[in-house]
This record gives C-alpha cells, sequence and structure tokens, in this order.
C-alpha cells in the first residue's frame, strides 16, 4: 500500500512539473502533510520558475472530526469511493489527532505557510 502512495507521489510530481513548465498553474490538495513531498514540489516550482505557495487550513480537532465523518457519510450513501472509508470509525478522532499533530511540525518547521482559519463550512 505505502509503495503505491510513493509511486502516486511521484507520479503527482511529474505531472505538476509538467504542467508548470507549460506554463499553468498547479494547485496541489495534501490532507496529511508530508514534508519530503511539500519540499519535493518546492524544488519543482523553483527550477520552472514558479511561485510557490504552502497554505494550510486550520480548525479545531472536534470540527474536523465532525466534517470527517459527515463527508465518510454522505460519500457512502452516494455509493461514491473515497480514501475516507479506509479508517475505522473506531480510528477517526485518532488519526485525525495525528494528522494534526503532522500538521503543528510542519507548520513549526516551515515558517512560510500561510494558516487559514477554516472555521465555517463553505457549502
Amino acid at each position: 500500500m505505502e509503495a503505491s502512495r510513493l509511486a502516486a507521489r511521484h507520479l503527482a510530481a511529474a505531472m505538476a512539473e509538467a504542467h508548470l513548465r507549460a506554463g499553468h498553474d498547479v494547485v496541489v490538495p495534501q490532507l496529511l502533510g508530508r514534508l519530503p513531498f511539500i519540499e519535493s514540489l518546492e524544488v519543482i516550482a523553483l527550477q520552472t520558475g514558479s511561485r510557490f505557495h504552502e497554505v494550510i487550513l486550520l480548525a479545531d480537532e472536534a470540527t474536523i472530526v465532525q466534517r470527517f465523518r459527515a463527508r465518510r457519510h454522505d460519500l457512502a450513501r452516494s455509493g461514491e469511493s473515497h480514501p475516507e472509508a479506509d479508517v475505522d470509525a473506531r480510528d477517526v478522532a485518532k488519526e485525525i489527532a495525528d494528522a494534526l499533530r503532522s500538521l503543528d511540525g510542519i507548520r513549526a518547521s516551515r515558517p512560510g505557510t500561510i494558516a487559514i482559519a477554516a472555521t465555517r463550512d463553505v457549502g
């Protein structure tokens, strides 16, 4: 499973580079904030003469857990497959807490990251 995730990140980086070299913008959403992937995207941006902006959306843990569960419920009801289904219902809060700790570490190591409060529902 991890090998396929790594292959997907390499493919995404290659596609982003090709897109940037063609003069287009690229937005790469990332849930867990893998630092090596962020750093490789930044290098690609620099190599292609593109600007690199790193943004993190912030909300409190309870809100994130509620949104995750609501999104998973909606996707399951519609029959749409999505990675939310890979997380056991009993592990949602722990997985969210782990992800938030990971993002806190990235924010601490990358002070140029732009933080935006995502406290309101968009839809």
